[in-house]
């Protein structure tokens, strides 16, 4: 084999490796992606359920006072 062609199939062998590192490293980086578009819909989604429970409880301590002040009528307080 001439020097040439040792130096050829280097060449080949390293531009293999980048393509694959290149390859593997674009997987990675859109597996990131995906994940951080997952957590960003589930982090959507609890702060919904957040809003929704702070108006529940907001509707049930409303009532709550309503129901207080009809039974300190009631007993006449």
């Amino acid at each position: 084999m001439s020097r040439l062609d040792s130096a050829e199939k280097r060449l080949h062998d390293a531009i293999s490796r980048l393509v694959a590192a290149v390859e593997t490293r674009a997987d990675a980086s859109e597996a990131g992606a995906m994940a951080e578009l997952e957590l960003r819909a589930q982090i959507a989604s609890l702060e919904a359920e957040r809003d929704a429970t702070e108006k529940r409880l907001e509707t049930a301590a409303v009532r709550m006072d309503a129901t207080i002040e009809r039974l300190h009528g009631a007993l006449g307080d």
